[in-house]
Order: structure tokens, then sequence, then C-alpha cells
């Protein structure tokens, strides 16, 4: 069982070393949608972007409201719509990328505790035995059931990763092709 849980962490660490540089970005999606909205209104990039942007100051984003409302590039109120939906994505595109930075942390902890586990496990006796209330649970069974109660909150977590990523996308799509 050992060398099961410490194939198993290597494994795990073998995926972080190769995911790690192949996070996924939706930043190179939502600015090519941003850029798509001000070529196709005629604007310039760089004056909207502050609106949009999610980490930008109120004042700095009234700043740039008052700008375009100031040169009319503001027609319709389609566009005014787009903006926000703009700015909505941004604030997903986020939230994704904060999930991706957790999902990351979480397996370099199952990664830790799989290493553990397996280490712990080498040096547990097969006949030692822990008693629970009325019920003697075998020692070794302790590290392996954390490992499986971990990997299924994991698996939890990545079903609602890929909910919210496959929302984004909808709403990224929808909105490429009301541009």
């Amino acid at each position: 069982m050992e060398g099961f849980l410490i194939g198993t962490g290597m494994a795990l660490l073998l995926v972080l070393i190769g995911w790690s540089e192949q996070v996924k970005s939706w930043h190179k999606d939502t600015i090519e949608a941003e850029k798509e909205f001000s070529k196709s209104r005629n604007l310039k990039w760089k004056e909207i972007r502050p609106l949009i942007r999610t980490e930008t100051l109120p004042v700095k984003k009234l700043k740039a409201l008052n700008k375009l409302l100031i040169k009319k590039s503001l027609k319709e109120v389609q566009d005014v719509k787009i903006i926000e939906k703009l700015l909505t994505l941004d604030k997903e595109r986020n939230q994704l990328e904060n999930f991706y930075r957790i999902k990351y942390k979480l397996i370099f902890i199952m990664t830790i505790l799989y290493f553990s586990s397996g280490i712990i496990n080498y040096f547990i006796k097969d006949n030692h035995k822990i008693k629970i209330c009325i019920v003697q649970i075998p020692a070794e069974f302790i590290p392996i059931f954390s490992c499986v109660l971990f990997s299924i909150g994991l698996l939890c977590f990545n079903s609602y990763l890929n909910k919210t990523e496959s929302k984004y996308k909808d709403e990224l799509i929808d909105l490429m092709e009301k541009l």
C-alpha cells in the first residue's frame, strides 16, 4: 500500500510540474472581445479598458465613461449593455483564475498528503489497530481514508470549477456573436 500512495504522490507531482505552465488563462479571450467591440465601434481600446477592468478604481471608471460620453462614442444603449457584459466577463474571468490557483494549491496539498500517507503507512505495523468506540480499525486505513476524503473533495471542487468555466465560455461566445 505504501508504494501505491508514494507512486500516486509522484504522479501528482509530475502533473503539477506539467500543469504549472499550462494553467488556462481566459484573459486573452476577454481581451479579444474587448478589442472586437472597440474596433466595431471605432473606439480606442485603451479608452474602454479602464471602464471594463474590475481592478480599476471607480473614479477612473467614471472618468473613462465621461470621456466616451463627451466624445459621443457611445451612441446606442446596446453599446452600454455590451460594456456591462464585458465588465461581468472580466469579473468572472478573475474568479475563474482564482479558482485555478486554488485548484493548483489543493493538488499540491494532495501530493504532499499522498507522500506523507505512504511514508506513515511504511512505519505502521500490519497488526496495529486503533479502537474508536467499539470498532477496531487497522491503523494503515487512517492515512488511506484521509487521501480518499481529500480526493473526493477535490473532485467536487473540480466539478464546480468546470460548471463555472462552461458558464463563462457560453457568455463569451454569446458576446462574440453580438459583436
